[in-house]
């Protein structure tokens, strides 16, 4: 299901990436199943995370191209809470990784980088075999940036968040 609507706002953004696809690509039906975990899980996590979140954090919202997820945080209609925000984009890769690695095969481990700042979404239009959408903003440069050319880089399992201020947060989500 696309994203119905348009972001633009400050907020946290995740580049989520499938570690060693490239290698997995070798093996076609392995890299097709690889794909297909990759995408409900994400697209399962989506809608369950999001359940009942109107008053308590900001939406989640993914969009997913190959091997990858930008994800980011619909939290235009929230008081800005930057701890909060972190918090429910940590969770929610979180939950996602956990889902990735223990259910059955493939077994699939991400690489994540999270930035925050301005970020806008649009979906422009959907018809016959196009659909249109973009997304742009430092956030998404931060992170993509990282994850693929960081130093050090990101192993697989590990989550970076670029952020220029310190903040503490609850390694422990409670937000489920």
């Amino acid at each position: 299901m696309p994203i119905a609507s348009t972001y633009e706002g400050r907020t946290y953004v995740a580049f989520l990436d499938v570690s060693g696809f490239k290698k997995i690509m070798e093996r076609e039906e392995e890299a097709a199943k690889t794909l297909d975990k990759f995408y409900q899980t994400i697209f399962a996590e989506t809608r369950h995370f999001n359940k009942g979140t109107a008053t308590t954090r900001a939406k989640v919202k993914s969009i997913v191209v190959s091997d990858c997820a930008v994800i980011f945080l619909n939290n235009r209609r929230m008081a800005e809470d930057k701890i909060r925000d972190l918090e429910t984009i940590l969770c929610f890769v979180r939950e996602v990784n956990q889902k990735l690695i223990r259910s059955p095969s493939p077994l699939i481990m991400t690489s994540c980088s999270i930035a925050y700042g301005s970020f806008k979404y649009t979906r422009k239009f959907e018809f016959g075999d196009i659909s249109k959408n973009y997304f742009i903003g430092w956030p998404y440069v931060k992170a993509f940036s990282d994850n693929e050319y960081g130093d050090p880089g990101i192993q697989p399992s590990q989550v970076r968040v670029k952020h220029n201020t310190s903040i503490c947060i609850n390694p422990f989500c409670s937000l489920h």
